[in-house]
């Protein structure tokens, strides 16, 4: 009787030991939900002009108040990217919930996609930064650019849409993450790839993670890139 019930009791338990971590929505430090399908509309830069691309007009440094929306779900992190940006453009006291958001950009429990983002942020911004374009595979110069120009000139957080392991300056590991831009700090213009070359990111996830977490952190503009250029859709929201 007791073999049969240890038996009974190995069946129940080793399904639930092979349900991958991404599939729980629980403070893992893994998420997932690598859902962002290219955009047919994505500028590709390179094959523009890219003469403009100058930061003489842009200070080395700056940032942007970007309040932290703690994502509800492992797979909520477009809503809470979205939410993040609604209330910095209307304030804080803007009262636009995830599920709300999830339900209109058509978020599943795989994730979002980026194009159904821009538009409700201009549909729910009274005041604000909404010129978002859609980037395809930006260059780390042309990276360098858009998040110095967003930042500052269009006073708007980017949007970033990523895949990074826990490496370096990140703080845990994704399949595929929204998050916002929330500054910049540029001091070797000689060298992008260098380590004091950084990018203040604000996570909706990193709360989920380090609960002590003001909501904000630093990555270099090469890890940023890198993590761009792994995600699926290789897409960078901004101005």
């Amino acid at each position: 009787m007791k073999k049969f019930i240890s038996f009974f009791l190995l069946c129940i338990l080793i399904p639930c030991m092979m349900i991958p971590i991404s599939a729980l929505d629980s403070n893992s430090n893994f998420i997932d939900g690598d859902n962002d399908l290219p955009s047919p509309d994505a500028i590709d830069l390179s094959k523009m002009d890219n003469n403009i691309m100058l930061l003489d007009q842009f200070p080395s440094s700056f940032t942007i108040s970007v309040p932290v929306c703690k994502q509800e779900t492992s797979y909520y992190c477009g809503p809470a990217t979205v939410q993040q940006v609604l209330k910095f453009n209307n304030g804080v006291s803007d009262t636009t919930t995830q599920a709300a958001i999830a339900k209109a950009i058509g978020t599943t429990t795989s994730g979002s996609t980026l194009s159904p983002m821009l538009p409700y942020i201009r549909e729910h911004t009274t005041y604000g930064f909404v010129g978002y374009q859609i980037y395809k595979n930006p260059s780390i110069e042309e990276m360098r650019y858009l998040i110095a120009k967003t930042v500052y000139f269009d006073y708007g957080p980017p949007i970033a849409r990523i895949v990074f392991k826990k490496t370096g300056n990140w703080p845990y590991s994704t399949n595929g993450h929204y998050l916002n831009v929330s500054g910049y700090d540029y001091k070797n213009e000689s060298n992008l790839s260098a380590s004091n070359n950084r990018v203040r990111l604000t996570d909706p996830n990193i709360q989920r993670v380090n609960p002590s977490s003001d909501g904000s952190y630093w990555v270099t503009l090469s890890e940023i890139h890198t993590a761009t250029a792994t995600a699926n859709s290789k897409e960078f929201a901004a101005g």
